[in-house]
């Protein structure tokens, strides 16, 4: 084998390593709110969406009135928006033109007309597909140890060059809040998102539409705009401990199916074990204690599940890096409560 194959050998080696690592971990996925990046936006619910400006604007209103609308917060929703007949004969019987879609003072008389406290207005800046063309450097095999074999070890390899192409879609508007008591602008950005494939010669996989890309972008543009204004829910990967070590027997059995309730994501169980395994423990050991202080975190007890993980930390006689992490996030996540509860 040459220097170049046993490079090539040694990286692939590596990577399946790390691959089967992270797949063997046990993990529960959770939903998370946490609080709008403008908060003062938070405080205006009862809201209508003026015309956005710019290319294919008039979908984009109603794509973002629709985020408005479906967005809720703990099983509510929370915007009330203006009914579009409602903001569209206000817009009419003052003769609201094209310059005026600009103008926050005309944008809050129109509210007053439609009852709400505040009038989201803006404009799309760009909607557009570039295409690149490049080649890509890929290593191809030129012999095999046997060719008669599915998977075989290759013996030498040869420099490809392959012709692809790469699709990035931009997608940038700038929304703004105005109060209608005020005519003030309240909230302001600029939100740009991009979307992006790429297809090489022979790769098998297509490249999506322009269309498709400009929708990713799109969507993704939406998103960051509700988590600005709004409160929002994100999903988070726990990690479970599998550690039995220091467990007496009869904890470690019901350690032990703990483990495979929390496989199947049902972590009702799982921690209904691990209370029960603890019970039978003489002393604390710091995986059980950290699955406990887990399961304190899925119910919302951040307070509990904060001690629970500082415990399991004070266990150990070296950092693990499952714990760490535990207790940052769960710092973090107190550290946000008092700025949710204001937006509530």
């Amino acid at each position: 084998m040459n220097e170049i194959n046993k490079v090539i050998f040694l990286i692939q080696l590596c990577c399946i390593t790390l691959i089967l690592s992270s797949c063997n971990e046990i993990k529960t996925n959770i939903q998370v709110l946490v609080p709008a990046e403008h908060p003062e936006a938070t405080q205006y619910r009862r809201v209508a969406v003026l015309p956005f400006q710019g290319d294919k604007s008039e979908a984009f209103t109603s794509e973002l009135e629709g985020a408005l609308v479906n967005t809720k917060v703990d099983g509510r929703a929370f915007f009330t928006v203006a009914e579009r007949n409602q903001l569209k004969k206000a817009l009419d019987e003052i003769q609201f033109g094209q310059s005026g879609l600009t103008d926050p003072r005309k944008a809050a008389r129109v509210g007053k007309m439609v009852n709400v406290k505040a009038i989201y207005m803006g404009r799309i800046v760009n909607s557009k597909v570039k295409q690149e063309y490049f080649r890509e450097k890929k290593q191809e095999c030129t012999k095999l140890k046997d060719p008669n074999k599915i998977f075989s070890r290759c013996l030498d390899y040869k420099t490809v060059y392959v012709p692809c192409v790469k699709k990035v879609a931009s997608f940038r508007f700038t929304p703004k809040l105005v109060s209608v008591e005020t005519g003030q602008v309240i909230f302001a950005k600029n939100i740009q998102t991009y979307a992006t494939d790429t297809y090489c010669e022979n790769s098998g996989d297509g490249i999506d539409s322009d269309q498709t890309l400009l929708t990713k972008a799109k969507n993704e543009g939406l998103q960051r705009f509700i988590a600005s204004v709004a409160p929002t829910y994100i999903n988070q990967s726990l990690t479970i401990m599998e550690n039995k070590e220091g467990l007496t027997e009869k904890a470690e059995t019901l350690f032990s199916a703990a483990l495979e309730f929390s496989k199947h994501q049902r972590m009702d169980r799982a921690c209904e074990l691990w209370v029960r395994s603890n019970n039978l423990q003489f002393s604390p050991v710091p995986a059980l204690t950290y699955n406990l202080g887990l399961c304190q975190e899925i119910k919302g007890q951040l307070d509990k599940a904060l001690q629970l993980y500082q415990k399991a930390d004070r266990l150990l006689l070296k950092p693990e890096d499952i714990i760490s992490q535990g207790i940052v996030r769960v710092n973090k996540k107190i550290g946000q409560q008092s700025r949710l509860n204001s937006q509530r």
